[in-house]
């Protein structure tokens, strides 16, 4: 067994024969490592097999060695990344989609297209987040320094290395950096910014450290000197971090010195989903298209120079669309009243009555309230509706301000336009508008729809109100106004009903007295043969209706006037009077004598 490994061990280890390039115009190591080798970011490793100072000129005639590409690769630790998180379609050499849980290999091509992201882990902790657009090499790990080296075709890479070394090779030069946070773009011109640790940049034959939260640009000429990136801003947010409205949230952050801010908000902390991104001139933007979610927000600053600086702490949001509608009704006009009631899982209203959409919320992201009414067809809702009679379906929809449409609500009712009826019963008989007896009132009423509410009684301007059904009782004489109407369980209200009375139970006092006087002796009364009897009758509720009188035997008969009695002798009046309640005087009797003689002597 021994044998076998050292053998092994020889021959990745011995170099192969190497080739020799004669460069031509408009060659560069870049290229001549994709050509010879495969493998373009190996473009340091050719620089340094051949001992050139500066990697970035060479010219045209110029020798340059090719080791074999085995050669080139000895020493390297194989191990594999674990892809953590992936955004949009991310392919591969080995992969036509990438998918969470794959496993990156050394050597392994990696391009994200626009829109996409991927996260992978190393297993010794580095983690690598590669950007939209973007080209990448997994080169592995050097068994000797332990550094991971990625190489950049183009694009923008993130690298967070909590220990060891890692290496990023661009077509403009190498970045390293020791226990550190770098992030690097390849647009026209490598840009690098550092925010963790320390490392070198290096390029056309140049070389600068950089510190913690410093970058630099790699030019024709080389990395320039550090600059210092620029500052965090911090978030500003509206209260308790929950945006609603328009849905159409305005972000805020403090204003630092920068050229441009770059504005990224993603549902995850990692930023790998991104869900809006921006680049904006002013310490604010608004983030239009965030559906209802809870988010993650952060914000760089981004110098003159196109270095970004470190992100803003990561701050969480939410968004909540609020689109919830209530009904309401109102009556149609003053001269109405109307009200929901519900029994038994029907809801009634009136017919009318106006239903008013209105939303929950006052701070509210709804658009367009579409409804239909049982089978009709949607229609915007511009103004109060209103129902028929009926059973009746009301169907209605929330349109929000990113477009989006609510599931469809029902409303079902009942509609009641008619008002209740009844009646009202008097224990005793009203004639010709008296009552002459105490009497015991009854008002019932009935409602087919949505059921009798309430009765409504006026008694002399004095208001009472009943529940179904009215009774009460009057025996106090006078005049009577009862004004009474019936309401249903939904503010429909009949007709108001008027019974006017007067309330008389006793009959009329009357009185009999005489032209000239009486004469009076022992308890007789006397007149003379010139005479005249008068009645006289009053009632003060009802008014007197009429007065009867008779003499002597004769029948009773309705007085006029004054009547005289000339025929002596001893006479009996009997008289009464009636009032306009019907209602009788006792029939009285008075007895007087016809004598001239003896009215003289008693006078």
């Amino acid at each position: 067994m021994k044998i076998i490994i050292k053998i092994v061990a020889i021959v990745i280890i011995f170099p192969l024969i190497a080739d020799t390039v004669v460069v031509k115009k408009g060659d560069c190591l870049w290229k001549l490592c994709k050509k010879h080798l495969g493998n373009p970011f190996l473009w340091p490793k050719i620089a340094e097999y051949n001992k050139l100072k500066n990697p970035h000129l060479i010219f045209p005639g110029q020798i340059i060695e090719f080791p074999g590409k085995e050669e080139v690769v000895k020493g390297r630790v194989i191990e594999d990344g674990d892809v953590i998180n992936v955004s949009g379609f991310v392919s591969s050499t080995e992969k036509k989609k990438i998918v969470q849980g794959d496993k990156i290999k050394t050597n392994e091509k990696i391009k994200t297209s626009i829109g996409s992201r991927l996260e992978f882990l190393i297993p010794t902790g580095d983690l690598i987040q590669i950007m939209p657009n973007t080209i990448v090499q997994f080169q592995g790990r050097e068994m000797q320094t332990q550094r991971l080296e990625i190489g950049l075709t183009k694009g923008k890479i993130l690298a967070m290395k909590p220990a060891k070394k890692i290496r990023i090779i661009t077509k403009d030069g190498f970045i390293d950096i020791e226990e550190g946070e770098v992030l690097v773009d390849t647009d026209t011109l490598t840009r690098v910014s550092v925010f963790k640790g320390k490392g070198y940049v290096e390029g056309h034959g140049k070389k600068v450290l950089l510190s913690a939260n410093q970058g630099t640009v790699i030019t024709d000429k080389g990395p320039i000197e550090p600059i210092l990136l620029p500052h965090s801003p911090k978030i500003l947010f509206p209260q308790q971090n929950v945006i609603t409205g328009n849905m159409r949230p305005y972000l805020k952050w403090e204003d630092v010195e920068v050229d441009m801010y770059f504005v990224e908000v993603s549902k995850e902390p990692s930023f790998v989903d991104i869900s809006f991104e921006f680049y904006s001139a002013k310490p604010e933007v608004v983030s239009s298209g965030l559906p209802e979610d809870v988010y993650y927000i952060r914000v760089s600053g981004i110098d003159k120079n196109g270095l970004q600086g470190r992100s803003s702490e990561i701050t969480m949001f939410a968004i909540e669309r609020r689109i919830g509608l209530k009904y309401e009704i109102s009556p149609i006009s003053p001269a109405f009243q109307t009200r929901i009631y519900k029994e038994d899982s029907q809801t009634y209203i009136s017919s009318n009555s106006f239903i008013y959409f209105t939303p929950i919320d006052e701070d509210n992201s709804i658009a367009v309230v579409k409804y239909r009414i049982d089978d009709g067809l949607y229609v915007s809702y511009k103004e109060p509706i209103t129902l028929k009679e009926g059973k009746r379906t009301l169907r209605y929809k929330v349109i929000d301000m990113l477009g989006e449409e609510g599931k469809e609500e029902k409303l079902a009712f009942i509609v009641d336009g008619k008002p209740p009826f009844g009646e009202l019963k008097v224990s005793y008989p009203i004639s010709n508008g008296y009552l002459v007896k105490p009497a015991t009132f009854t008002i019932t009423g009935n409602d087919d729809v949505s059921g009798l509410c309430r009765v409504q009684v006026s008694i002399n301007g004095k208001i009472s109100e009943y529940s179904k059904k009215a009774e009460f009782d009057l025996s106090d004489e006078g005049t009577y106004e009862i004004i009474w109407r019936l309401e249903d369980n939904v503010g429909n209200i009949s007709d108001e009903n008027i019974l006017s009375f007067i309330l008389d139970k006793e009959g009329p006092d009357v009185s009999l007295t005489s032209q000239p006087k009486m004469a009076v002796y022992n308890r007789n009364y006397f007149l003379p043969e010139e005479n005249k009897i008068i009645l006289s009758a009053n009632d003060a509720i009802s008014g007197v209706s009429k007065i009867l009188y008779g003499i002597d035997d004769r029948e009773l008969s309705i007085y006029n006037e004054p009547f005289c009695i000339k025929e002596e002798g001893l006479h009996v009046i009997r008289y009464k009077a009636i009032d306009k309640a019907e209602n009788e005087s006792p029939l009285m009797q008075f007895s007087l004598w016809i004598e001239p003689l003896m009215y003289e002597k008693y006078k």
